[in-house]
Parts: C-alpha cells; structure tokens; sequence
C-alpha cells in the first residue's frame, strides 16, 4: 500500500505543472520591422465576380470633395495595423483622387499608380481597389457598425482620365481583425495601359500583394473584390482575474487529469494481480 501511495505522489509531482498550466495559447510578438527575421506579408483572396461582400454604400456619410491629382485627409476612427506599423487616432490617412488610401505619410499623394509599383517605396504605405489615372467626382467616408466591431470605409465615385472608363471603388477597414477589404464596381470599360493596379504596399520595396494589372489585361472588366487578411495570431484577451483557474473541458490539463488517473489505476490493479 505505501509503495502505491509513493508511486501515485510521484507521478502526481511529474503531471501537475502541466495541468496548472492550462490551455495552449499562442501569443504573437510583432517583428522589429519589415526588413528582418519574421517579417510578413497578407494573404489575398480576389473575388472576380465582385459578390464575396457586402457593398458598403458610404453616400450617406462625409462627402470630402472632388478632384484630378489631388489628395484629402481624414483620421483614423479607431486603432488599426497595417503591416508591423500600428495606426491610431492621433494619425491621419490620406485619400488620393486617383484611388487610393494612404497610411503613412511616407510619399506624395497625388500621382496615380502604374504596374509594378508593388511592391516599391512609391508613395509609401497604401492600398487601391483600382489605382489608375482617375477623376474623382465624389469621395465620401463613412463608419458603421459600433466598438470594437466597427467599419471605415471609404468610397469614390470615378472615371477614367482618357479612355471612357468609370467605376465606383472602396476600401474598408475592419476593427479588431485588421482585415481590408477593396471592393470595385465597373461601371464603363477601362483602356488600361500601363497604368492600372490593385493591391497592398507596404512602402519599403519588399513586401506588398499586386493582385491585378492594367497593363497585362489581368484586372476584371466586371465587378470585383479583395480581402487582405494579416496571417499572424492576435494577441489573445487575457482571462478574467475571478477565474483564473477555470479550464476547458477540452483543455491540455484535462487530458492530462485523464491519463494520470489511469495510469495510477492500471498499476494499482496489476500490482494486486501480481501479489
């Protein structure tokens, strides 16, 4: 009988510390930047067919104005991560007339985007649903939803400098996931040239996703959309300080819980079958 006890003290003393220890958890640390050891880049779904998402129609909020070759700001309404930089609302963004949405203040704002500027250090951090040289007619922005799952969009009303295209584009940015979504809507046929780009650029010509290209006939000419989706883990919420010791029925330290017991079990009744 105490040679049973001392087992089962022993064995108790190997498995607790992993049943104390809960749940696995992975826990994400930003890299130190984009140009070193564990750096990232987002991953893409493109939607030809322009129906994965909800268009976000943003007339209804702030009209900020209309131009060629221009740019506005607007601020950010809520925390937000492009790439390792983190955004809040002490920052600005910057909204080009050519169609696209600016994050950084890395570069000019006015010039339109050309195949292969993804990825360069042109004009910095940005996104485009469709960057090209474009006339805004209206730029409108928007939030809905409410904290922490809120949604900014933004939305332009456009058409080709020359050739007799025209569409409607937004960016929205989602709160929480850090998730962008880029939705088009082509309304008249572009004549792509060299111009003509859509996608993500983190400014530092290494990393950014081009989706599709004017200039080798690879952009839709229907409606379209994008999600860029950051591939690294959030940081997980920390648990409550009232039950810090509450453990999931389907957590490491139940399973363990279950193999402790049957093994002390098993070699209690082999031992009483051996005597």
């Amino acid at each position: 009988m105490k040679r049973n006890f001392a087992f089962l003290l022993v064995l108790g003393l190997m498995v607790m510390p992993a049943l104390a220890a809960g749940p696995d958890v992975v826990v994400r640390t930003g890299p130190a930047d984009r140009g070193g050891s564990g750096s990232w880049d987002y991953i893409a779904t493109a939607d030809s067919t322009g129906t994965s998402y909800t268009w976000i129609d943003a007339t209804g909020g702030t009209n900020i104005g209309n131009g060629d070759d221009s740019y506005f700001t607007v601020p950010f309404p809520f925390d937000f991560q492009v790439y390792d930089d983190l955004y809040t609302a002490a920052d600005v963004i910057d909204v080009n007339t050519n169609g696209s949405l600016h994050f950084d203040q890395g570069g000019p704002r006015t010039a339109w985007l050309n195949c292969g500027d993804i990825p360069s250090d042109i004009d910095g951090q940005w996104v485009t649903p469709l960057g090209d040289d474009l006339i805004s007619d209206n730029i409108w922005w928007i939030v809905t939803g409410t904290a922490p799952n809120q949604v900014f969009t933004v939305e332009w009303e456009v058409q080709e400098y020359s050739g007799g295209g025209a569409a409607l584009l937004e960016v929205s940015l989602y709160e929480g996931t850090n998730a962008i979504v880029v939705q088009t809507q082509i309304l008249n046929p572009f004549a792509f040239s060299s111009d003509g780009a859509v996608g993500i650029n983190a400014g530092d010509a290494i990393w950014g996703e081009e989706l599709f290209c004017g200039a080798n006939g690879t952009i839709p000419s229907n409606d379209f959309d994008v999600e860029f989706v950051s591939p690294m883990q959030p940081t997980p919420t920390p648990e409550p300080t009232a039950t810090p010791d509450a453990i999931p029925t389907t957590s490491r330290g139940g399973v363990v819980l279950m193999v402790f017991l049957f093994v002390g079990a098993a070699f209690i009744f082999l031992r009483r079958k051996m005597a």
